[in-house]
């Protein structure tokens, strides 16, 4: 397909956006839920809360092993769009959808099974009870979470935005009134409850993409529309696996550090959990952002249009540096009232470490936006190897190993694990925009 006239920065920074807002929105509104839980288990017990937390970072860290083949299917969805091979794409989604409902069985009875000996790791064995509990009411939501993901590439992939806001609003809805009655309402399960809110809101979300791709079903399609032998599931494993240990590598150090620090006691736990889940919120904007910029730097690249695909990477990350700014002032500016939403009023050790944990989080904002939208940009043109090394090295080399020598060594607990979750993402981001100066000095060829 022929390039055209390349867009001006500001229109294009417009197009973005236009695209980027709605898509941010819905992704953090999915994190609100976390945080709502965060809210309603943190009022009703401090060892709760930090089973919720150890729970979802084993959820999270595990699963994170097959997130990667939903995230490969947005590139090679948008670029079969981008060349107008709508059949392709909609192939390549069924072939992906298979996989993940696949990976997904064995990837949450680890998740179970890591919640069960989680004490081995260190956990308090009341922390531990309580995180088994809330993975094993969570267990229907693990089934469904990469299943809902890809649905979601795929319609990122085709710029409809307004399916996931829906799924986001009504999941959000549901979460929440399964809280207030479970929780600590009608009935008080703690931690068990916020699993059960999390399985019933997932479900929801499964239902609504589901439907939304089906409605998109191409109809009466032709050779020209990209039909022929089905996608190979290796080749979206050779794409997505990498991926998948480039999440797990982040991922897993923020899981890791979850763990650890609920191993130190249930303050910092609590605290952990209340400051992970401010700036997770915060990050998912970023993340919308990157997600957009895949979707757009893929489709251009579909369409045989490189330098356009450079422009909108730019612009992307630019936008993303926006909104991280105004989030490290909102953590600096209001990290105390944050902290007392999120906290009972009879455990003033955990407000007071909260506070500390999201003055740390307002340091690492911008490389957090920079390094996710870059991700994004990467895996949108297919560069995955590479990324990955970089990932391994920014989090574990410099990020795990600064956070334990100043957590334990240099006596500063959790505040100690954070600074060194602040010298990962800064690594990180400037490693893969390194990477991306390099991949974009020449044209870019399509996946196939």
């Amino acid at each position: 397909m022929k390039a055209g006239p390349l867009p001006g920065r500001l229109s294009e920074m417009r197009s973005m956006a236009r695209f980027a807002v709605p898509l941010a929105t819905a992704q953090a509104a999915i994190i609100l839920m976390s945080v709502v839980d965060t809210l309603f288990v943190g009022r009703y017990d401090a060892v709760h809360l930090s089973g919720v937390g150890v729970g979802g970072a084993l959820s999270h860290g595990i699963l994170v092993f097959g997130m990667g083949i939903a995230f490969a299917l947005e590139p090679l969805v948008a670029q079969a769009l981008g060349a107008g091979e709508a059949g392709r794409a909609f192939a390549w989604w069924r072939t992906g959808a298979r996989l993940t409902l696949i990976m997904s069985i064995p990837l949450t009875a680890l998740v179970l099974l890591g919640a069960y000996f989680s004490e081995i790791f260190g956990v308090e064995p009341a922390i531990a009870d309580q995180a088994f509990s809330y993975a094993l009411w969570r267990t229907p939501a693990n089934l469904l979470f990469l299943y809902w993901l890809a649905a979601r590439a795929v319609l990122q992939s085709q710029q409809r935005t307004r399916p996931l806001l829906f799924a986001a609003l009504l999941a959000n809805i549901v979460n929440a009134a399964a809280d207030a009655i479970l929780v600590d309402g009608v009935v008080t399960l703690g931690a068990a409850g916020a699993g059960l809110a999390t399985s019933l809101s997932t479900v929801i979300l499964f239902v609504v993409a589901s439907r939304a791709i089906a409605l998109s079903r191409p109809d009466a399609l032709t050779p020209a529309d990209g039909l022929g032998p089905p996608p190979s599931a290796r080749r979206l494993l050779n794409l997505g696996l990498p991926v998948s240990l480039q999440l797990a590598a982040e991922f897993g150090m923020f899981s890791s550090v979850g763990i650890i620090a609920a191993s130190i006691g249930a303050v910092e736990g609590a605290a952990h959990q209340i400051a992970l889940n401010c700036a997770t919120l915060t990050f998912m904007f970023a993340a919308g952002i990157g997600g957009a910029a895949g979707a757009r730097v893929s489709e251009a690249v579909g369409r045989g249009d490189s330098a356009l695909a450079r422009r909108r990477a730019g612009v992307a990350v630019l936008l993303a540096l926006g909104v991280m700014a105004t989030s490290a002032v909102l953590f600096a500016v209001f990290a105390e009232p944050l902290a007392a939403l999120f906290s009972a009023d009879d455990e003033p050790e955990v407000q007071a470490l909260s506070v500390q944990l999201l003055m740390i989080a307002s340091l690492f904002q911008l490389f957090d936006g920079a390094q996710v939208v870059i991700a994004g940009v990467l895996r949108g043109v297919g560069d995955v190897k590479v990324p990955l090394l970089i990932t391994l090295g920014a989090y574990w080399a410099v990020g795990f190993l600064v956070g334990m020598l100043l957590a334990f060594e240099g006596g500063l607990g959790a505040r100690g694990l954070w600074f060194g979750l602040s010298a990962g993402l800064c690594t990180s981001s400037l490693g893969l925009g390194w990477r991306t100066v390099v991949v974009f000095r020449s044209d870019i060829a399509r996946l196939t």
